[in-house]
């Protein structure tokens, strides 16, 4: 896969003063700002395009990229005056491709040692328009999946609440790892849907639709989501 997006617009407000001055995907792990690792990660993985989404403190993460340099690499910044969340952000980010084939998201605030392989494997091999990084274990938000491994729904266990598209004999909780590979065919289903939207209501959409949207099963992977100082600090011992 040559395409990637990079989601990296969100306002860090859970890590408080941590973010009041540096947005989030340039906070340090290891030494080397979250972005970083990112788009090196994708790099090795043979992605030779990436767009990164900006909202919050652009500027800080468009004199960060200005000075990044990466042979045979094309780097653009879609930047968002409003904050239009994972769906409305990829629909405006793909505008930037020089040509629009299958390509990876990747959330800037996940780190994670996951194979990207797998999920280009996973999508080559089911010809599925969406194949998720998932886990099996317990998340309150989590999606669900049926028994050929199909997104049918999602719930929220905080919320109490859920949502199911399409009915099957089991139902199979799958943790989001916040890494996806995207066929360009799924865009038609982002249409029907303006500014600020989830990624996952045309997913769903696409899902009644009998449409292939796959969970792509990840076992014994670092995987961190630095959403909160807690796990900063935990993803900074671990690494």
């Amino acid at each position: 896969m040559k395409h990637a997006i990079v989601l990296a617009a969100g306002l860090g407000t859970r890590l408080g003063e941590i973010t009041k001055t540096t947005p989030k995907c340039l906070l340090p792990i290891a030494g080397v700002p979250m972005l970083k690792s990112v788009i090196e990660r994708l790099i090795a993985t043979g992605v030779t395009e990436i767009v990164i989404n900006t909202h919050y403190l652009a500027e800080q993460v468009e004199v960060f990229v200005s000075g990044l340099s990466y042979h045979g690499v094309k780097i653009h910044l879609s930047k968002e005056s409003q904050l239009l969340g994972t769906g409305g952000g990829i629909k405006q980010a793909v505008t930037y491709f020089s040509d629009l084939k299958d390509f990876f998201v990747y959330n800037a605030d996940i780190h994670t040692d996951l194979d990207l392989n797998l999920l280009v494997k996973s999508q080559t091999q089911n010809d599925s328009l969406v194949s998720i990084a998932c886990q099996r274990v317990y998340a309150p938000r989590h999606l669900i999946f049926d028994n050929s491994d199909l997104l049918i729904g999602w719930g929220n266990d905080d919320a109490g609440s859920m949502k199911i598209v399409r009915e099957s004999s089991e139902q199979k909780k799958g943790h989001y790892l916040c890494v996806q590979l995207i066929s360009p065919k799924i865009l038609k289903y982002f249409d029907a849907f303006q500014g600020e939207f989830s990624l996952f209501e045309p997913y769903l959409i696409a899902s009644q639709d009998q449409q292939a949207i796959r969970a792509v099963w990840y076992n014994q992977i670092l995987w961190h989501d630095i959403g909160t100082p807690q796990q900063l600090a935990a993803a900074r011992v671990q690494s």
